[in-house]
């Protein structure tokens, strides 16, 4: 989106002051299974600080909950990013009311 947001391929966002990633960054928050592919290139694109954990357990169609935890271990992303995508992203996003219900 950002090429066809700015510059000479310009044929959508016209008159946008930021580009459409920048936007992303700054006050959207993705969620990742802990299975998925290509979870480095997300952050090496856009950083670690918009990104959660998320299984979509118990929906049916959710990763084996035994198998979720290894998955993510096995990230190749280092372990600041898993901290962040575990937990303190998630802290920042809801708050207080998390930390309080926290063990």
């Amino acid at each position: 989106m950002d090429d066809h947001s700015h510059g000479r391929r310009l044929i959508l966002g016209a008159g946008l002051p930021m580009k459409p990633s920048e936007y992303v960054k700054r006050q959207c928050v993705i969620s990742a299974d802990p299975d998925e592919p290509g979870l480095d290139g997300v952050i090496d694109f856009m950083g670690d600080d918009n990104l959660v954990w998320n299984t979509d357990y118990p929906h049916p169609d959710a990763p084996d909950p035994a198998q979720v935890l290894p998955w993510f271990s096995a990230q190749p992303i280092s372990d600041d990013s898993k901290r962040k995508i575990l937990w303190d992203n998630a802290v920042r996003l809801y708050g207080a009311r998390l930390l309080e219900s926290a063990p």
